[in-house]
């Protein structure tokens, strides 16, 4: 029985591995041999079985299908008289079988009909390869040789590469990689109806000649990106007749060299170029050649950058030039150079646009040595997409100065301000305008106001959005205020209504000269929001309004003010001016500790409606209401309508009033008792009357005595 179950275990272990064995050849990498040597009647397996043609070497692969590796020995000589075109395949790899494997491109054009990639061989070709909407690859560890090997310093040994062939007129998308290599020159758009192009120059690719960013009468209906980081020799220029469809977006890698600049792009771009969106970035290039002349565009090399290449914005183009983005703190100074490095307190740069170039894309610290003046020339700050900042000063005591420079100042991206003095130094009612941005003073923040003069209009005024025409795009506000002194602080926006929501966090050491506006100020304001204020500390001079000042603005969402700290002397369930709420008022001060005093609700919170809930807070006592029956004491006195009288009506009549006016005998005032005498119905004075029974409630000891007039 053992020996049975034995026999058993080996043949499904025999079993088992014939069912692995076609799942593994499946996997395996598929590989034809190629030579010169070679013969179609091979079956291209090995080294020494070799087959003649690349078109066999795709068929044994798979045909149209095919992705696999076409291994050289020797040298392939793609033939001069034959096809013009790669056979037709998914993917095709070029490999050297040793170091000194060549793949030698004898005939003028060589146009892909599938991604082809070059690696770990030598390419020999004068002539043109074009990826045809395909991706044409040549990796690092690819040698690129003159087909001469006596003229190595001659660019018409080397291969031309063009996204499209003459004649082209496929719209796909062609993608060429040159990570390596030596090239005549280049176009990174096809010929005739082309389509989008990606051409890429890699860190050990050089270019001889110009670059060109069409062929000749190309007609590229899709948009064009060139990103070098490699070497070029000639210049970046279109070829007469050239039109393109899209954008040319031209990127200078950190590792890119560029001889001779844009010389001849100008005129070029300005003639045969059908659209107004252009770019040359530069924003990483390290290393420029111009005109014989090195030239290093890193922080030394801004002025004579925007020199070189200012006819180029002339044209629509924008330029950056390269920065160390791996900074996280940059020291500035009025006294700093934008020639430093930034990187110290001894070598600080001067211009802020300059520390955000330094801080790349993230942003970070913009460290204050000792004073920094924002300057006069700009309104807006400079702008760097997604990035934020922290204005800081690096003396401990707080001392260091950032002065505001402009008299109205509109943030572009996300800032806080800490450990240091805010500086008015041009005027009067001067504004910071967080513009929808994220902004934040700390504890550590003092100002001091505009001619050292302690009035609220030398103090900074601050406003959660801005100034001018913003269209209907949802933008939010975000301020916490923690630290400083303000002139007043406007949540929304100036003379714009905006559409959002407004987040206002309110306390610390900060204080208010006059007014917090949750809503907006002047003119049309309105909020499409919702107002959120949260004060848990600082000082407030004056008033909260749950709006704005503008007499027709409206908030369109609930309000609500939440107070857990500091002090202020009022809260106004409205604006200055006459503008509504459309939404709820909600006032909550569960926890704040004063307005736990009797009697606080009523003498710190105004113009409630029935929109408004206060949570929290105590109002005066209400009054005892006053006996629903009548004293005992003066039997005289009715305690109930007469019944004697049937024909006095027992309401007021909905008939007209009798033509005939009743007397108007007066009553002779006295006393009974205690009791004061009042007179009703006939006893008021002038022609007045009483239609009907009065009633008269008699409190404590007053009694009123009612006389009628007798008919």
């Amino acid at each position: 029985m053992k020996r049975f179950l034995s026999v058993l275990m080996i043949l499904a272990i025999c079993f088992s591995c014939m069912a692995i064995l076609p799942a593994a050849e499946e996997n395996a990498e598929k590989i034809v041999y190629l030579s010169d040597s070679g013969a179609d009647t091979n079956d291209g397996l090995t080294k020494e079985t070799p087959v003649l043609t690349m078109a066999k070497a795709a068929e044994l692969l798979g045909g149209a299908t095919a992705e696999g590796t076409i291994m050289v020995v020797g040298t392939y000589t793609y033939p001069s008289n034959g096809s013009w075109v790669t056979p037709t395949a998914k993917h095709l790899t070029v490999k050297g079988a040793d170091e000194n494997a060549v793949f030698y491109q004898a005939r003028g054009n060589l146009n892909l009909k599938s991604d082809l990639t070059f690696t770990a061989i030598q390419y020999k070709s004068s002539g043109t390869i074009a990826a045809n909407g395909f991706t044409l690859t040549v990796a690092e560890d690819v040698k690129v040789i003159p087909v001469d090997a006596t003229k190595p310093e001659d660019r018409a040994q080397y291969p031309v590469v063009t996204a499209g062939p003459s004649g082209n007129t496929t719209t796909a998308e062609s993608k060429v990689y040159l990570y390596a290599g030596t090239y005549n020159y280049v176009y990174a758009a096809g010929y005739t109806a082309s389509g989008a192009s990606l051409f890429h120059v890699g860190e050990k690719a050089t270019v001889l000649h110009n670059f060109h960013i069409c062929n000749p009468n190309a007609n590229a209906s899709g948009d064009v990106t060139i990103e070098v980081m490699g070497t070029l020799n000639g210049q970046l220029t279109f070829n007469t007749g050239a039109k393109l469809g899209g954008n040319v977006n031209v990127v200078f890698g950190k590792t890119a060299v560029w001889e001779k600049g844009v010389t001849d792009l100008t005129p070029k771009f300005n003639t045969y170029h059908t659209t107004d969106k252009k770019s040359i970035d530069l924003s990483e290039a390290k290393t420029l050649f111009a005109e014989g002349k090195t030239l290093i565009v890193d922080a030394t090399a801004n002025k004579t950058i925007s020199d070189m290449l200012g006819y180029v914005t002339e044209a629509g183009f924008t330029v950056k030039t390269w920065v160390d983005t791996s900074l996280s703190t940059v020291y500035i100074s009025d006294n700093g150079n934008d020639a430093n490095d930034g990187k110290t307190a001894e070598t600080p740069v001067q211009t802020y646009q300059r520390a955000q170039e330094l801080l790349g894309e993230t942003g970070g610290t913009i460290m204050i040595t000792d004073i920094y003046t924002y300057p006069s020339t700009s309104y807006y700050m400079p702008y760097v997409k997604g990035a934020s900042y922290v204005i800081k000063g690096m003396k401990e005591d707080g001392s260091s100065i950032f002065a505001h420079g402009r008299k109205n100042i509109a943030m572009t991206n996300p800032l806080t301000f800490d450990n240091l003095t805010y500086k008015l130094a041009v005027s009067t009612w001067s504004s910071l305008q967080a513009f929808f941005n994220r902004l934040e003073f700390t504890e550590s923040v003092t100002m001091v106001p505009y001619n050292n003069v302690d009035e609220r209009i030398n103090y900074l005024f601050v406003y959660g959005g801005s100034e001018g025409k913003l269209g209907t795009a949802e933008q939010h506000v975000n301020l916490v205020i923690n630290g400083g002194t303000f002139g007043y602080i406007v949540s929304g926006c100036k003379n714009q209504e905006m559409y959002g929501n407004v987040n206002v966090t309110f306390g610390g050491k900060a204080k208010i000269i006059q007014r917090l506006y949750c809503g907006g100020e002047s003119g049309i304001n309105d909020i499409y929001g919702e107002i959120n204020i949260n004060i848990t500390g600082g000082e407030i001079g004056d008033m909260i309004y749950a709006g704005g000042t503008g007499d027709t603005t409206f908030v369109s969402g609930n309000t609500t003010i939440t107070i857990t700290g500091g002090t202020f002397k009022d809260i106004y369930c409205r604006g200055t001016g006459t503008g509504v709420h459309l939404g709820n008022i909600v006032i909550d001060v569960t926890n704040y500790a004063p307005a736990q005093e009797e009697g606080w609700i009523d003498d710190h919170i105004k113009d409630r409606t029935d929109k408004t809930t206060i949570l929290g807070g105590k109002a005066r006592p209400v009054q005892p209401e006053e006996p629903t029956q009548e004293p005992t004491k003066e039997p005289d006195a009715p305690t109930q309508e007469p019944t004697k009288e049937p024909d006095t009506p027992t309401q007021e009549p909905t008939v007209e009033l009798p033509t005939e006016t009743p007397g108007t005998e007066a009553p002779t005032p006295g006393t009974n008792g205690d009791s004061n005498i009042i007179t009703v119905g006939g006893g008021c004075k002038g022609s007045a009357s009483v239609i009907g029974v009065a009633t008269i409630l008699l409190i404590g000891s007053a009694a009123c005595v009612v006389r009628k007039k007798e008919k």
